[in-house]
Parts: structure tokens; C-alpha cells; sequence
């Protein structure tokens, strides 16, 4: 997210070709990167990281306790089918995100925990100013490649992301920034 003065960035890419080049474009805008939030533990959001260990890196806490119990293990099986595609550690985040919201240059981020989503817990942001919600992995257009997760509890967590996604329904967005699939618009979720 460009502003005037600063870049956020939202997650980090799976491979570090693609990591590496999301830093260069965003060297390249000549503004300091205020902060990198990583929206939940899954290794294609974090993997990336290496690249921005130079820059505060926030996530919620269930999101870094799970990357420091799980992400190396993961890291490695990547590792080992990708080769040097894959980082060579495990960076995690180094700042905690609580629920509620902040103003960075000029941009109100209100900060919500999802809960048995896509993911047993995942952090939605929305940007009312621009109309955004950054939703991630817990809303897919047209194509979801994910069936039956559960949580860590070993329960299904259909009910929890149905609840989850009726939960955005009538927002206030326009724009609604996900992952593997094309942005869309609110009346498509």
C-alpha cells in the first residue's frame, strides 16, 4: 500500500524470486517501508520475509507462535522440492498486531482476528479512507483450491469462514484485495 510518504506491505510471497522482486519495486519508489504485516501463518504469505529483515514485521501472535513452531519444518519440505526457489531461514515477525486500528501516513488500518476462516486465524485489514478490505485467504473469486481445513482443534471450519465471509457482506468496500485470485468487488463476496 502506497501513500504519500511510506509503503506497507502485505505478506511476502512463497518464492524468493517473486519476494525479490516486490523489494526492488518498492526500493525503487525511493519510500521507506513503514512495516510488513503477514496475514496468517501459511508459508506462501511468509516464506518471502527474508527480504524484509530490515523492516519492522508485524503479525498477530497466534500467526508468529505459529511460524515459530511450524515454519521451519515447512521451510525445509519446501526447501526440498523448490531447491534455492526457497528461503534459507525462517524469518519471523517481530511486532505484534492487536484488534482495533492505527493511522499510518494519513490511512486509518482497522485490524480484525478471523477465526476458524480459511485459516484456524487469520488477520483481515480494512483501509475505510480508500473503501479497501484486505481479505486474503479467506475470500477466493470463482476458484478455491482448499477444501476441508481444519482447525487446531480438528474440527471443520466451514461454518466459522461461512460466518466469516457473511460478515463482510453490506461493508462499506469497493475494493477487496485477496489472494490467488483477481481483486474483486464487494458485490462479489
Amino acid at each position: 500500500i502506497e501513500t504519500a510518504n511510506k509503503v506497507v506491505v502485505v505478506d511476502a510471497q512463497l518464492l524468493r524470486k517473486y519476494a525479490q522482486e516486490v523489494r526492488g519495486y518498492i526500493d525503487r519508489l525511493g519510500k521507506p517501508i513503514d512495516r510488513v504485516i503477514l496475514s496468517h501463518p501459511h508459508p506462501d504469505h511468509w516464506l518471502g520475509l527474508e527480504y524484509f529483515q530490515d523492516v519492522p514485521i508485524y503479525a498477530l501472535p497466534e500467526t508468529t507462535g505459529e511460524v515459530a513452531a511450524t515454519g521451519e519444518a515447512f521451510r525445509q519440505y519446501k526447501r526440498e522440492t523448490l531447491g534455492d526457489a526457497i528461503a534459507d531461514k525462517t524469518v519471523l515477525p517481530t511486532h505484534s498486531i492487536v484488534e482495533g486500528s492505527e493511522q499510518i501516513d494519513g490511512l486509518t488500518y482497522t485490524y480484525r482476528k478471523i477465526v476458524n476462516g480459511e485459516s484456524g486465524f487469520s488477520l483481515l485489514i480494512e483501509i475505510p479512507e480508500i473503501k479497501t478490505v484486505i481479505a486474503q485467504d479467506l475470500v477466493y473469486n470463482h476458484i478455491y483450491l482448499c477444501v476441508g481445513v481444519k482447525n487446531q482443534q480438528g474440527e471443520f471450519m466451514f461454518d466459522g469462514w461461512i460466518a466469516n465471509l457473511e460478515s463482510l457482506q453490506g461493508g462499506d468496500y469497493e475494493l477487496s484485495l485477496i489472494h490467488i485470485s483477481e481483486p474483486t468487488r464487494q458485490a462479489e463476496i
